[in-house]
């Protein structure tokens, strides 16, 4: 992967796996600025800002969608008085909502 290909890099494109591998390559990069003790470039920063907000937003829609699956999998088991006392306590908000 060269350079032009990180820099040119559209986060909200890139698959994850490209997303990991553009982070690993600027942290060496960066890495070796600062072990020359040489500033690291801004761009270098910017990106990997970029990245590092891209893959923690992905991780967290991933574990939002498996935490919805995982509710709907846990009120399946529910049991029919469960389902019903939680159909009823919304029955219940409604009408207190509403007034009546």
């Amino acid at each position: 992967m060269s350079i032009k290909i990180i820099l040119d890099l559209n986060t909200d494109g890139a698959s994850l796996e490209e997303l990991y591998l553009s982070k690993a390559i600027l942290g060496m990069i960066d890495q070796g600025f600062q072990s020359d003790q040489i500033e690291t470039p801004e761009w270098i920063a910017d990106k990997m800002t970029a990245i590092n907000a891209e893959i923690t937003s992905r991780c967290r829609a991933d574990l939002e969608r498996r935490l919805k699956l995982a509710e709907a999998r846990a009120a399946s088991y529910a049991s029919r008085e469960e389902k019903r006392d939680k159909a009823l306590a919304e029955v219940a908000e409604l009408k207190k909502r509403l007034g009546k």
